[in-house]
């Protein structure tokens, strides 16, 4: 990637997060972002009439003639989305999948062919797949941190399960400013508003989904913000950005209220943030093309 321009495709990646991280690479690489318009989706989902076959059989026929116009392709970075690892599995370029969050292995099958990156370390021991780091997209969106923060403690994000733990951390915290928004559904936030409600606190809470052992980009969004981590997943402490003045990894919710409030009075570890370049776009996707 340092000395040759490489023309890359993205199949999928439908997130913010993700056109932003093709947006950094666009500015060194030669990139293009492969999908169908919504209403051609819809047309082909009306046209399959329910035939998940015939639907991804039409699919992955127009992402192809796509892929195949797109001269000198020297890779191409899937999602974890079976209509896209099926509309691209018969093409013999260099294919990169990256599981962003944990996985129950039904894809396995079809994921022969692929180079497979996770974030998870428990996924990447279960099924042999190779473990890499969550990208930061645009850490200069990371400016919008409200300054000072108005509460002690936040959470943003989807249930997934963790709602009514996150509701007795907020009545076991009574004494505390909690600022936990939890939504039942993908909320409509944009990138920028999802991290002005995330950092307006010292510390963000870090709730694991049911298997997770990685982190998530909240880890590496709160503390390039200069926001401690408040979490009970033990395998932090192996983290690479880990230091005990920015991490508060408890047992229960007694041990969480308990020493939440010295820990809130240590002064944040400003070394971090230097190391948090290696989450860099272009550092994470150089070492998924090098591997």
């Amino acid at each position: 990637m340092k000395n040759k321009k490489m023309t890359m495709a993205f199949v999928g990646y439908k997130e913010k997060y993700e056109q932003d991280e093709i947006s950094v690479l666009a500015e060194k690489q030669v990139t293009h972002h492969v999908k169908l318009s919504r209403w051609l989706v819809k047309l082909i989902s009306f046209l399959s009439c329910s035939n998940k076959n015939v639907y991804h059989a039409i699919y992955g026929y127009l992402i192809r003639n796509k892929l195949r116009g797109i001269k000198d392709l020297d890779i191409i970075f899937s999602t974890d989305s079976l209509r896209d690892i099926k509309a691209i599995s018969p093409l013999s370029i260099r294919k990169v999948l990256v599981f962003r969050n944990v996985t129950d292995g039904s894809l396995n099958k079809h994921l022969d062919d692929f180079d497979v990156f996770t974030f998870d370390s428990n996924d990447a021991e279960r099924y042999g797949f190779k473990l890499t780091k969550a990208p930061l997209p645009l850490l200069s969106n990371i400016g919008v941190a409200p300054k000072p923060p108005r509460y002690d403690i936040s959470f943003v994000g989807v249930d997934k399960g963790r709602a009514d733990y996150i509701n007795s951390i907020k009545s076991k915290l009574e004494d505390y400013s909690c600022h936990f928004l939890v939504f039942p559904n993908k909320p409509r936030l944009t990138y920028r508003e999802y991290l002005s409600e995330l950092l307006d606190a010292t510390c963000v809470l870090e709730v694991p989904i049911d298997g997770q052992v990685g982190d998530t980009m909240r880890v590496k969004e709160a503390l390039f913000s200069k926001r401690k981590i408040v979490s009970s997943n033990v395998s932090l402490y192996h983290h690479p950005l880990y230091t005990e003045s920015n991490f508060l990894i408890y047992k229960d919710l007694d041990d969480l209220e308990c020493r939440l409030r010295p820990f809130l009075g240590i002064p944040f570890d400003d070394s971090v943030v230097e190391k948090i370049a290696q989450y860099s776009v272009d550092n994470v996707y150089e070492r998924l093309i090098a591997e």
